[in-house]
């Protein structure tokens, strides 16, 4: 293809990828070093909402369900003492919250 403005200018390939760093465990560690970030993680904040712009009464709704899922799953575990699942829910709240952060900071 031939560009009026610039002679020299060329196509460019056509399967041109995109890179993007993954995010390691390394890096979600380094953000929850901060206090603030990880009692951040550990409240309400840190639950993954599955409509997290929704504004909706729907979406609200479904978001307000799932901190009340994470409520009963938290409470399940402490009064059956399961500390592996409670550690579970912990680690991957805190992590999953992490990860968001840090993509949103990308």
């Amino acid at each position: 293809m031939f560009y009026k403005d610039d002679p020299q200018r060329v196509d460019p390939p056509e399967d041109v990828e995109v890179f993007e760093e993954p995010i390691t465990h390394l890096d979600i560690c380094e953000y929850l070093s901060d206090a603030d970030n990880l009692w951040e993680a550990l409240c309400i904040d840190g639950v993954a909402e599955p409509y997290p712009r929704g504004r909706g009464f729907y979406y609200q709704r479904q978001n307000q369900l799932q901190h009340e899922k994470v409520h009963e799953a938290i409470h399940m575990a402490i009064e059956q003492q399961d500390f592996k699942a409670l550690g579970i829910i912990v680690f991957d709240q805190c992590t999953e919250y992490a990860r968001k952060q840090i993509e949103i900071s990308q």
